[in-house]
C-alpha cells in the first residue's frame, strides 16, 4: 500500500512538466516524500480513532483516512523540516 501511495504522488508530480515524451519528469523526490507523508498521517489519524479496536478495524480506518487526508491535515500533523542547502 505504501508503494501505491508513492506512485500516486509521483504521478501527480510528473504532471507539472510539459514534456510528456520523457520517461520521468517533474520532482520525483517530492512525490516520494508526499506519498510517505500522507501515508504516515493517515496511519496516525486512524490510530487515534475510537472505533479502532484491532488490526482489521485499523485497516478499514486507515483506508478511510487515506481518502480524507487534506492539505490542512498535512500542515497540522506533518513532522517534517525543510532545510535549504
Amino acid at each position: 500500500m505504501t508503494g501505491s501511495a508513492i506512485t500516486i504522488y509521483c504521478g501527480a508530480a510528473r504532471l507539472d512538466e510539459t514534456y510528456s515524451s520523457q520517461l520521468v519528469t517533474g520532482d520525483m523526490l517530492l512525490g516520494v516524500i508526499a506519498g510517505i507523508l500522507v501515508y504516515t498521517i493517515a496511519g496516525q489519524k486512524a490510530g487515534e480513532r475510537e472505533d479502532v479496536k484491532g488490526p482489521n478495524t485499523f485497516r478499514s480506518a486507515f483506508i478511510d483516512e487515506m481518502y480524507h487526508v487534506n492539505a490542512e491535515d498535512v500542515r497540522r500533523l506533518a513532522k517534517i523540516e525543510v532545510v535549504e542547502v
